[in-house]
């Protein structure tokens, strides 16, 4: 097995990447601005904790998963196109967004609530502990998907939470005397 590496090829993939890399992260950034200034109207008090989101992690293994084999594939070539370099080189622009959109929609467990903030979706859904009449969580895997349900059986969010992280809500969620909760295991 023989690796080639055309530098000159090479660097002009990395100016691809980086005119795609400032779409990307202008994207993000812009994204993350408009989601916090929501997050911050909702006024959920402080946050206690926060936590990832198992599918944002998915993604990110994903896309590393295809930068690599996009790089092998690549340093197989003997007469490469230049979009054989380009695709690994976007592939590790966007585990770099991946993470840092993870870093930015986290679900935060907060003073006064919840706030679950979607990959794909802008805003923020914001949760205060006395509007919950029960909280149903289901076991997937190592994690729970967890609703948040209110008056009139209304579903405010889901969310898929680690064990400990489930058990901060539970201990939160226990404030509300009214509000119930039921795990499925």
């Amino acid at each position: 097995m023989i690796l080639h590496f055309d530098s000159r090829l090479f660097l002009h993939a990395l100016y691809v990447g980086i005119v795609y890399s400032c779409l990307a992260f202008g994207a993000t950034y812009y994204r993350k601005i408009a989601d916090d200034l929501e997050v911050r109207k909702l006024s959920m008090g402080e946050e206690i904790f926060s936590t990832y989101s198992p599918l944002a992690l998915l993604g990110i293994a994903a896309f590393t998963a295809l930068f690599c084999i996009f790089a092998v594939v690549a340093l197989l070539q003997e007469n490469p196109h230049l979009i054989v370099y380009v695709l690994p080189v976007a592939c590790g622009i966007n585990v770099l967004q991946f993470i840092l959109r993870a870093r930015h929609q986290r679900v935060m467990i907060k003073s006064k609530g919840v706030v679950v903030r979607y990959l794909f979706k802008e805003g923020g859904i914001g949760i205060g502990y006395g509007s919950l009449s029960r909280v149903e969580a289901r076991k997937f895997g190592s994690w729970y998907v967890v609703r948040f349900i209110g008056d009139k059986e209304k579903t405010f969010a889901i969310c898929h939470l680690r064990n400990e992280m489930f058990q901060h809500i539970h201990a939160m969620v226990r404030m509300n005397p009214e509000c119930r909760v039921v795990v499925e295991e």
